[in-house]
Order: C-alpha cells, then sequence, then structure tokens
C-alpha cells in the first residue's frame, strides 16, 4: 500500500579484495523475468582497471540475493536501468558511461544493451552523448511512448538537472 513498511535485511554487500563491489553497492533496478527476480547494479572497486561496473545479482523472492559468479557482466559503465521491451521481445539495460574520446570530465553518454535472457547482453547504441556528466537514469512507458529521465552535470559532481528524453517507437530512436 506504499504507507505501511516493513524493514527487511540488507539486500546485498560489498564484496572484498578485488571483488568488483569490494568498495561499493551503487544505484541500479531490479526486474522479475525467467522465473526470478535480476538486480543490476554499479558495483565499485578503486583497485580494478574499471573502478565502476555493472553487476548483477538474483532472488528466488526479492529478498535473499546470491551476487552472480561471472560478474562484472558490463564494464565500465554505471547507473543500469533494465526493462522489458515488448515489441523486441528482449530485455533492454540502458547504462551511464563515459566516452574515451572527449575530456574525462566532459564525456558523457546513455548505452543501450539487450538481452534475451538477463544473462548474455549485446551492445546496441548509444542514445546520447553530451560534454556533460550524465547519469542515474529510469525509464516510463505511459500512452505508447518511452520516457528516459536522467541527471545531467556540467562537470562530476557540478550543478546538474533533470533531464527527459521521449521514445515513440520502444526506443528505437529518442528526441530530447
Amino acid at each position: 500500500d506504499l504507507v505501511h513498511w516493513e524493514e527487511l535485511p540488507t539486500a546485498l554487500y560489498p564484496g572484498e579484495g578485488d571483488e568488483p563491489d569490494a568498495s561499493g553497492v551503487w544505484t541500479g533496478s531490479v526486474i522479475y523475468g525467467e522465473g526470478k527476480y535480476h538486480a543490476f547494479y554499479t558495483g565499485y572497486c578503486l583497485t580494478a582497471e574499471y573502478q565502476q561496473t555493472i553487476c548483477h545479482a538474483t532472488s528466488d523472492d526479492g529478498i535473499t540475493w546470491v551476487e552472480d559468479e561471472a560478474n562484472p557482466v558490463i564494464t565500465h559503465m554505471r547507473d543500469p536501468y533494465v526493462f522489458y521491451n515488448e515489441e523486441d521481445k528482449c530485455y533492454w539495460i540502458l547504462i551511464s558511461a563515459r566516452r574515451l574520446d572527449m575530456p574525462i570530465t566532459r564525456r558523457g553518454c546513455i548505452v543501450l544493451y539487450r538481452s534475451k535472457d538477463l544473462v548474455n547482453w549485446e551492445y546496441m547504441t548509444d542514445i546520447i552523448s553530451r560534454k556533460q556528466n550524465l547519469e542515474d537514469g529510469d525509464i516510463r512507458y505511459l500512452d505508447g511512448t518511452l520516457y528516459y529521465f536522467f541527471e545531467m552535470e556540467d562537470y562530476d559532481k557540478g550543478p546538474s538537472k533533470i533531464c527527459v528524453m521521449e521514445s515513440a517507437d520502444y526506443g528505437m530512436t529518442w528526441s530530447e
């Protein structure tokens, strides 16, 4: 009812040593598919080549989670938002990333991957690329249109604003 809440045990703890989430478990999203819950989240590890990566965990009940031994499932990206695209009959994940051909603090992009099984992901495209930091995305579907909300910072931890892009063709093309 979104009024009465019950505190449950911690779902995911940071890993140890050189695990991809040893320094932190950050932003992510959860979807129910393929007979279980799937959490995709940002794993943070200070000692890793790619400090921020996409990690995966599964749960039968949405309370007790098991981290994927294949973590990280996608490297050098963060802030995953996963959803099922009815038109494509696949799961899609939108991820905040950084381009390598721009200045380090001004090279944000949002990339799209897809999967038939929530395990094997293939890169599709960049849906937006800016000379700002782009992060913390979320999708909503309303009356035949996908709306993607995200934060755009002038530079990392700098002034920011909430932006929205929309797609009337199930994510194939996007407009601002």
